[in-house]
């Protein structure tokens, strides 16, 4: 009799470990509901980390397309300036920094005269407003990027991001000069 309860251990366990499932004599398989929990617990720890890069990712990206816009804006405007002096000898950058571009970015509207308001309709809107647009007082040369001691802002060039902040530049259409990013009067700025 107890031959053939050895025999039976023998061979049932042999067929479990065949189909995938442990024996254990007295125990049974599985996980607690405790394990199961921490395991659901750091799953979502996990999740919650890789969703803040995601977000950190996408506003790096807007602001890499950013600076990818105003360089192509800057290029434009010089290979004008430069058609024009080679045309007709006289050096003179467009009154508006978007003018003859081949490809104009994603959302600009050449009909819009306001900046953007911070509302979700304005998600991703360029616009470039002609006019000082209140700013009373001059850029140094730290804020415009550029050696100028004279920079003149005839207008700003408006982006207003996914996150519905509104960054801007201002632009010296005598120079053909973009300046830095600089920070919004109402009470937004600019985050790099």
């Amino acid at each position: 009799m107890i031959f053939n309860q050895r025999l039976q251990l023998i061979f049932g366990a042999g067929r479990a470990l065949r189909s995938g499932t442990r024996v254990f004599r007295g125990t049974q398989c599985g996980f607690t509901f405790i394990e199961l929990v921490m395991v659901i617990v750091m799953l979502g720890f996990l999740a919650s980390i890789a969703i803040q890069k995601m977000l950190g990712m996408a506003v790096t990206t807007e602001i890499t397309v950013e600076d990818t816009t105003l360089s192509t804006l800057r290029s434009n405007l010089i290979a004008n300036m430069g058609e024009g002096l080679l045309e007709n000898g006289t050096k003179i950058f467009s009154p508006n920094p978007f003018a003859n571009l081949l490809k104009v970015p994603k959302g600009y509207d050449h009909q819009r005269q306001t900046p953007p308001g911070g509302k979700k309709q304005d998600n991703d809107l360029w616009v470039y407003v002609a006019g000082k647009g209140g700013n009373t007082r001059e850029l140094t040369p730290e804020e415009t990027g550029s050696t100028l001691p004279d920079f003149q802002i005839d207008g700003f060039i408006y982006h207003q991001r996914k996150d519905n902040k509104i960054v801007r530049w201002a632009y010296d259409s005598s120079s053909g000069v973009i300046s830095n990013r600089l920070p919004v009067d109402t009470g937004a700025s600019s985050a790099d």
